[in-house]
Formats: C-alpha cells, sequence, structure tokens
C-alpha cells in the first residue's frame, strides 16, 4: 500500500476537495491518506503556507490546487 501525504490546512475548500477526490482514488487504488495540518508545524507552515493543498508520496509532490480528480490518479499511479 503505497502512502500519500495531504499537507492542509484549516477552513481551506480547496484541501477538502482535495481530499475528497484523494479518497475516491482509494476505492479502487491501494492507497493510505495521511493528513498533515501545516498549521502544527512551523516549518511546514513556513515550506506550503501558500501551496496547499500539496499532495506527497513517494519523495513528489504536488501542489493540488484545482487539480481534476484524473490528474491526481495518474500522479499517484506514476509514483513507485
Amino acid at each position: 500500500m503505497r502512502t500519500v501525504l495531504l499537507y492542509e490546512t484549516q477552513g481551506c475548500g480547496l484541501c477538502a476537495e482535495t481530499f475528497r477526490q484523494l479518497s475516491r482514488v482509494s476505492l479502487d487504488t491501494a492507497i493510505e491518506i495521511i493528513r498533515v495540518d501545516i498549521a502544527t508545524d512551523p516549518g511546514l507552515f513556513q515550506r506550503y503556507a501558500l501551496r496547499v493543498p500539496v499532495i506527497a508520496t513517494s519523495g513528489r509532490e504536488l501542489d493540488a490546487a484545482g487539480v481534476s480528480e484524473s490528474a491526481l490518479r495518474a500522479f499517484v499511479a506514476a509514483s513507485p
């Protein structure tokens, strides 16, 4: 099972939509989604505050704001 990190923050509508899309992807793709609130870590906040939502897997990152579910699916599938 592949682990997918979702960097997000409270009150972020795009983050919530990305989580819903990843949840749908997980129905037929073996992934574990780990939600990471960037507000809990100053380093993460500094790195991702202007970029959330960001998904990361296998050392690769995707700025996921406004990205389609099919693009998320392709990103996850292309990760080793």
